[in-house]
């Protein structure tokens, strides 16, 4: 279904794929992955349905707006992630089969190449964000806070215990 709002034509083929990622996982299966440029608005749309189905998606802030951001989904709009003007990565989500893992190791390249230069997200006991975007991504931790009850979303203190909050640098 999503692929259709992505723009495939008549004969399947998706307009605007501007990458074709693969990585090659730990059981020698290879997660393959046509990524496109899509607007802030189509983006916002694709993230707000997917991140409903995202274990812990509550962790992964949905942003009212990305229209200065550079917006990026995969074909079947199961994965993306969008880079503010200032180099923050933002909205990072993978919602792939298991057949078609590996989505932030493939990205890894591409987000830098992009102009990504930090992120920031919650320290989770139920998903390690901090530890994944370590490992996939090469960001290494620059700072960490306390979770700000004032800026409570989502249920995240409910569902994470009033998480710290990391900030990430590619460096």
């Amino acid at each position: 279904v999503l692929g259709g709002l992505l723009g495939a034509n008549s004969n399947g083929s998706w307009h605007g794929v501007q990458s074709h990622l693969t990585h090659t996982n730990k059981d020698n299966s290879v997660g393959t992955f046509n990524v496109g440029r899509v607007d802030g608005k189509l983006f916002h749309d694709i993230f707000e349905m997917v991140r409903i189905y995202l274990p812990n998606g509550e962790l992964v802030d949905l942003h009212d707006d990305y229209s200065n951001a550079k917006c990026f989904v995969t074909e079947d709009g199961l994965c993306g992630f969008a880079i503010e003007p200032d180099g923050n990565l933002v909205s990072v989500f993978s919602l792939s089969p298991s057949t078609n893992k590996g989505f932030l190791y493939a990205i890894k390249d591409m987000i830098k190449e992009e102009g990504a230069t930090h992120l920031d997200g919650y320290m989770s006991k139920k998903q390690p964000l901090q530890a994944i975007y370590e490992k996939t991504l090469g960001f290494h931790t620059a700072a960490t806070t306390d979770y700000n009850m004032e800026y409570d979303h989502d249920d995240i203190a409910k569902n994470h215990g009033n998480p710290q909050v990391v900030f990430m640098v590619d460096h």
